[in-house]
């Protein structure tokens, strides 16, 4: 159960290091760059999502698995 904990924090582990490349590749100020990171960011929102939702679940099973 610990194993397969640890491989489901996987996905966080890579939507933390994909938002933090992300952060540091903003365009600038410019007002027609910004439409595009709105929408690229409302996908990524989304998929971040799912993927920190499925870590959640890993950190649960490894509780789990350290009680018994």
């Amino acid at each position: 159960m610990m194993v397969f904990g640890l491989i489901l924090l996987l996905p966080g582990a890579c939507a933390l290091g994909f938002m933090g490349l992300g952060l540091s590749l903003l365009p600038g100020t410019g007002r027609s760059d910004w439409g595009a990171v709105a929408a690229i960011g409302a996908m990524g929102l989304a998929l971040w999502s799912v993927c920190f939702a499925i870590s959640w679940g890993g950190l649960v099973m490894i509780k789990k698995a350290m009680k018994t």
